[in-house]
């Protein structure tokens, strides 16, 4: 499965993703919720948010905790497999982009291998780091929080509501910058935070 970075970060028409997962790795966590965000001339169309039933079962209390999804919520939802070509089907071609994508990306290529898009991506959390490089935090809920945009709340269809709002926002401070200036803005502010971490351990 092959995600190509699109070659330009500001697009009007886009799929929004969010998962919420089991865990962080893809490899050995498993997708329980999955919220896509169409968005057409920059406005949403229709949405797509849907429980799924992970093979491996409780839901630990602390994934319960972060997510507000249970059990028994889920006991009966779709499986990964089941829902992998709706998944598909409703991001068709388009863009997909979300808030640390590569995060979703990687679980979406490791459980819905029986389909092989070439969707390109983007991520937000870039354009986050460059529009405010002092934010100690570049969460989503802390560049939400800074914004007073809608609130996520570790569910996927409000995470994906709450990024679509962000990257709105930014599109409209960074519209003025080409590709390559926020690749470079990206390289120095990672250059930046090497840096501090380095002179921390010293």
């Amino acid at each position: 499965m092959y995600f190509p970075q699109h070659q330009n970060y500001f697009v009007d028409d886009y799929c929004v993703l969010d998962l919420e997962t089991t865990g962080l790795k893809a490899n050995s966590c498993e997708i329980i919720e999955v919220g896509i965000l169409k968005i057409r001339h920059n406005q949403p169309v229709s949405k797509m948010d849907v429980l799924i039933r992970p093979k491996k079962l409780p839901i630990s209390a602390f994934i319960t905790s972060l997510t507000g999804i249970t059990t028994e919520m889920v006991i009966n939802s779709p499986s990964i497999e089941e829902v992998s070509y709706w998944i598909w089907d409703f991001i068709g071609a388009d863009p997909i982009l979300g808030y640390n994508v590569n995060f979703d990306l990687s679980f979406l290529k490791v459980h819905t291998t029986k389909h092989t898009p070439a969707n390109s991506f983007l991520d937000v959390l870039p354009l986050a780091q460059i529009a405010r490089p002092e934010q100690k935090s570049h969460s989503l809920s802390a560049m939400t929080s800074l914004f007073h945009l809608y609130q996520n709340t570790h569910r996927a269809i409000d995470d994906c509501i709450a990024t679509y709002q962000l990257y709105t926002l930014l599109k409209e401070e960074l519209a003025g910058n080409d590709t390559e200036a926020i690749h470079q803005a990206i390289y120095d502010f990672k250059a930046r935070r090497r840096q501090q971490r380095q002179a921390s351990k010293r």
